[in-house]
């Protein structure tokens, strides 16, 4: 497929699944803490690339005013040197230019939608669509990725705090073992500090330790309630935390803008990036502090090999409003930081049906749900 025709197929996804690309879920509180998205159907949202208008979330911190912080995140997948995709219906994205090309300029592997995006209320019974479910399939010469997402917008039980869990399960239907990095990178350009030129420039970048895993975060210096946070339920296999033209002390390509190329370029996280933060160190908590001019974005990194017909879950936790994750455990039902009697109870009184208490996000609250919060109990964050 060449490169117009790959650009042309996606422009014409975009606007056949405009619904998707428009459609919002939220986790529906009021006031401080509302958070709502507009995910498409790969995973991916964004503001615009060419308006700078609102095309991917909108956040209430505390003591602040509404803002969309989110210039672009979106996710990768990579097959050793040889095959990359990014996953986001995004044609801008798609075609990003600098430091080496495209994202769209490598034709190895093609996306084809299998179902698109659909909607749902299932975690607060508030007529409010908080949950969206969609699948696809990525293929190329060796590989044969069939995956399944669920993205859900929830309330924390912290003030403030809103967070989105996305439910990667991908299944390997090739007929040999697969090896591939799946990457998730999220460019936060935040505006809740003013008075500065280039404000989003500003975001420090760091990286800290939450339920026995460590996770990256960017946001406002001084302004908690302006934090994002990045993590998963599992401990990725690697990190970042990036501020433009700064190179780790092991060396370069030095990071750049959180829509260009080092990572395309390397067919995943630069070895001289991995659980590295900027003006912090490797493998290091702490916070890179007021770099102007820099500007930042954060990443993390699953290396993993599937057998054929293996499949694993990827929970990726998006959270707003806070200086760590939301949750470390999806037996945290509640979000309060621990699996116990609270959590049990909310699986117990759902029961059969929908709501907070549907641990494995599939849509119904039984048995699978409640091993969750056993095998989990116990665990605080």
């Amino acid at each position: 497929m060449s490169s117009s025709i790959k650009t042309a197929f996606l422009t014409a996804a975009a606007f056949m699944f405009c619904g998707s690309l428009n459609a919002q879920i939220s986790n529906g509180a009021a006031g401080e803490g509302a958070l709502s998205i507009t995910p498409d159907t790969l995973g991916a949202w964004n503001a615009d690339f060419n308006t700078g208008g609102n095309l991917g979330e909108s956040f209430t911190p505390t003591g602040l005013p509404t803002d969309y912080p989110t210039f672009s995140v979106g996710s990768f997948i990579f097959v050793s040197n040889t095959h990359r995709e990014l996953l986001s219906l995004y044609v801008p994205w798609q075609n990003t230019s600098g430091n080496g090309g495209a994202f769209g300029s490598d034709l190895s592997l093609t996306t084809t939608i299998l179902s698109n995006l659909s909607y749902a209320d299932w975690a607060y019974g508030d007529s409010t669509n908080d949950t969206a479910m969609s699948s696809y399939r990525v293929t190329g010469a060796g590989v044969n990725l069939h995956v399944q997402l669920t993205q859900a917008a929830r309330r924390s039980s912290t003030a403030g705090v809103g967070f989105v869990v996305q439910k990667y399960t991908i299944r390997n239907d090739d007929g040999a073992s697969l090896s591939f990095k799946f990457h998730r990178a999220w460019d936060v350009d935040m505006f809740w500090r003013t008075g500065a030129g280039n404000d989003y420039e500003n975001d420090e970048v760091g990286a800290g330790m939450y339920g026995g895993h460590r996770y990256v975060r960017q946001g406002e210096v001084g302004l908690n309630a302006a934090t994002c946070c990045l993590s998963g339920i599992d401990q990725p296999t690697s990190y970042y935390g990036a501020k433009r033209t700064h190179i780790p002390t092991n060396g370069g390509p030095a990071f750049g803008f959180g829509t260009d190329n080092p990572t395309w370029n390397n067919y995943g996280t630069p070895a001289t990036w991995k659980n590295y933060v900027a003006y912090v160190g490797y493998d290091t908590d702490g916070l890179c502090g007021d770099r102007a001019g820099q500007d930042a974005h954060i990443a993390i990194e699953y290396e993993v090999t599937l057998v054929s017909g293996e499949s694993r879950d990827f929970y990726i936790i998006h959270t707003y409003g806070s200086t760590t994750p939301a949750i470390c455990h999806m037996g945290d039902v509640n979000a309060d930081g621990i699996v116990n009697d609270d959590d049990l109870l909310d699986v117990l009184f759902g029961f059969g049906g929908v709501g907070l208490g549907d641990v494995n996000l599939d849509g119904i609250i039984n048995d699978e749900d409640l091993l969750g919060v056993l095998f989990g109990f116990g665990i605080a964050c």
